[in-house]
Parts: C-alpha cells; structure tokens; sequence
C-alpha cells in the first residue's frame, strides 16, 4: 500500500535541511523508497541546500511526517528543533506507534482520518503546560550539537582516506578534508569509519594527528598569504589594514569579505608574511579600531590558460556549441 499523500509537490522539511540558496534544484522519484516509519513506498526528494554542504534527501514519507510533525530530512521536531523521543517524554509518548506491521498500519490510517477531520495529528502541544512547554523551548537553545548547529549538520563528512593519506581524489574529494579536534575524536572516527582499528588517544591516532601537523607546516613554509578575521565593523577598509600590514612589509593585495568580517593579506615574499605572523595570533591595529585575529591562509592555485587550438575550443568545454560564424557557411 502506498503513502495517499506520496504525489504532492513538495516535501515537509525544515528550514535547516532546506538551506538558503535560492536557485536550488530539487529532483523526485516516484515510490523511490519505503518508509523509515511506516514502510510504505512514497515519492522521495533529493537536493543540495548550499555551496559545499552535501546532498540531502528525505526519509520518511509525507504522512508519517504530518502525524508525527516531524520534518522528512532530518526527523526532527518541527516546533522546537528536538528529536522525537525527547519531545514525547515531555507529552507522555503521544507520538508512539505500535511495534508491529498490521498495528502500525492500523493506527497510522487512524491518525490520518483524525487529521482529515481535526486537522491535528498525535501531537498536540495545546494540551501541554507551561513547564513543559518552558522546558522544551530551555532543551531547544541548549541542545547545539546536533540539533540547532546549522553548518555541522550540512557539512560533508570528513574524508577518512584523506585522514589515512591515501585519498587519490584531491580536490575533486565531495567529502571535507581536516582535521578533528582532538586526537581521541581522530582515533573513535577511524575506528567507527572501518579503515583502522586504534583505541581512542592510541599511538596510531597520534602518529597520523603529527604527520598532518608536519604537513601543515610545510604548507606554511611557502605561503605569502594571512587570512585575518573578526576584523572591527570600522576597519573593513583597505586603507585601515593596510597601513597596519604594510610595516611588515609590501602588500601586494588585500581581499576583504564585509560581510563575514575576515580578509585575505597577499604579501610578496614569505619573510614579510611570517614577519607579519611573528607579531601574534592577535594583534592591536595601529589605528587603534581593535584586535584582529591573525592565521597562514592558503593561496589561490593558479588556473590553467585556456586553449585556442581550436575555434570554439572554450564553448565546447562548457558544454554549449561552437559559435564560430566559419561554421555556419
């Protein structure tokens, strides 16, 4: 039997799964999968809510969701963020369902008449009190990981193969290529990924935290680029920075985000950029502004000239035809 509602054109989810780009694209498949819930087949969504973030799809089917008020991405609680089970220790299990097949079956058709009927499904926050309701919303600005933190929970995961050294994909790679915090995380992630087996803070965990720190370094020993961020509101200007930069030396260029508070210092040799970095991780602005924060930046890798060997060499690359009017004769 298939979900009633599995043909509406567009899917419950909430605003943390949906993202913020405005051109996003999102692509359907008819009786894609089962349920996670109820198991029966329904349309499923797929898209990518930004830049960098990965692919998100849903996974219960649109009844299920409206019963339950739950988005059908993540499952979480609509109203507050939480996850299902935290939610209903707070009504009394009000969303529970039966464990077996015919039972749930049974019980979810109910709740879709009552919610044709009502318009309400097995959530009712009306019938909760203030304690509770207090409690949630308490639960809901604690709980930042994973709940409420929007860039972690849209991220690619970290590329255990790049962790090992072995990953051959480069910067081709959809999944993230860092480091994790501590080196008892590195240890539990390569356990959990199944490419190694080190007990958290083993010396296998260690031995690969020191060979990126040693990478990392190396990296630095060349770069003429400082990224500066938390940068005052008044010194979001090129003159500001760079009468403070350019004591350490010439400054070739300076790319400043407003918007994100951060900028990019290009100077001409490493000596000035590490004469620059010798000064502190955090320093004063000599126009007296604030305290800016101070990091190696990576430079831009240069991009390769494009090719006229051909008429329309460049158009075909971009997968549109050649406009070369010879063509046309």
């Amino acid at each position: 039997m298939a979900d009633d509602n599995a043909n509406q054109d567009f899917p419950i989810i909430c605003e943390s799964c949906l993202g913020d780009n405005p051109y996003m694209r999102m692509t359907t498949q008819e009786m894609g999968q089962a349920c996670k819930i109820c198991t029966r087949p329904y349309t499923t969504y797929r898209w990518l809510p930004g830049v960098g973030q990965r692919y998100r799809r849903t996974e219960i089917c649109t009844s299920c969701a409206k019963v339950k008020n739950t988005c059908q991405c993540c499952m979480l609680d609509l109203e507050y963020g939480l996850s299902t089970r935290v939610r209903d220790a707070m009504l009394g299990g009000a969303s529970d369902l039966p464990t077996g097949d015919a039972n749930r079956r049974w019980a979810l058709r109910a709740a879709e008449e009552q919610m044709s009927k009502t318009g309400k499904g097995l959530v009712d926050y009306g019938k909760m009190d203030s304690v509770a309701k207090d409690t949630l919303k308490a639960l809901a600005r604690s709980s930042g990981e994973p709940y409420t933190s929007q860039t972690k929970r849209k991220a690619n995961p970290i590329c255990s193969f790049w962790l090992r050294g072995k990953c051959t994909r480069g910067r081709d790679c959809p999944h993230r290529h860092e480091m994790p915090k501590n080196k008892e995380k590195l240890a539990e992630f390569l356990a959990k990924s199944g490419h190694a087996t080190p007990q958290p803070g083993s010396s296998s965990g260690t031995q690969i935290l020191d060979r990126h720190l040693r990478e990392a370094e190396q990296s630095n020993a060349q770069s003429v680029t400082i990224l500066v961020t938390k940068i005052p509101d008044d010194a979001t200007t090129e003159p500001i920075l760079r009468a403070h930069f350019e004591q350490y030396g010439v400054v070739k260029s300076i790319v400043i985000a407003v918007a994100k508070k951060s900028a990019f210092v290009n100077y001409e040799e490493h000596e000035m950029a590490k004469a620059a970095m010798a000064g502190g991780d955090e320093q004063e602005l000599q126009s007296g502004e604030g305290v800016i924060k101070l990091a190696w930046g990576k430079s831009r890798l240069p991009t390769k000239p494009a090719s006229t060997s051909k008429p329309g060499a460049a158009s075909q690359r971009s997968g549109y035809a050649a406009m070369d009017p010879s063509l046309l004769k």
